[in-house]
């Protein structure tokens, strides 16, 4: 029986495959990897195993893996939260030391004394220095972004983990 213009293939992918050893037929129409086969190629093999054989082999389905079915890497994604903490640190400690080296440097600068320490810092938030407390600010915000950011990843790496156990 040859491919008929009703069939799901065309004539060509027919007699290619017609060409073919059977073994090699039954171990592509076996192993049933629809990523390397077409549906057209499926339905021709089938039609030629049937007319060698008389009837057709069983398929394998393959299962997908679920821990190879999945976009991120989760190691990496742990990676890049415990980077994204530790980096949130050390921006936070960098933010602290470097105002409180500026304010020493101006205290020393313009020898003010225990006594006047008030007047001293007041000066400091009144004149042209809100850098100091600017960077502070910034720092505070830079780390409270980092912390969300490695939480957020692990909160979403526990969210695509249960959804899999569904």
């Amino acid at each position: 029986m040859n491919a008929s213009n009703n069939q799901p293939y065309d004539s060509k992918l027919y007699n290619s495959l017609n060409q073919k050893d059977t073994q090699e037929l039954v171990k592509i129409w076996q192993e049933n990897d629809s990523s390397v086969w077409s549906p057209e190629t499926f339905a021709a093999i089938r039609e030629i195993l049937l007319e060698r054989l008389g009837k057709i082999p069983e398929q394998t389905t393959l299962e997908p893996d679920p821990e190879e079915d999945t976009y991120s890497d989760p190691d990496r994604l742990d990676r890049i939260a415990g980077w994204a903490r530790i980096l949130s640190w050390i921006i936070l400690i960098f933010f602290i030391v470097k105002p409180v080296i500026e304010i020493y440097l101006l205290w020393d600068y313009s020898g003010a004394s225990i006594g006047n320490l008030s007047s001293f810092f007041l000066n400091i938030l009144l004149s042209g220095n809100p850098s100091i407390l600017s960077e502070f600010f910034l720092g505070v915000v830079l780390f409270v972004v980092l912390q969300a950011l490695g939480e957020g990843i692990y909160l979403f790496m526990d969210i695509e983990e249960n959804t899999r156990k569904l």
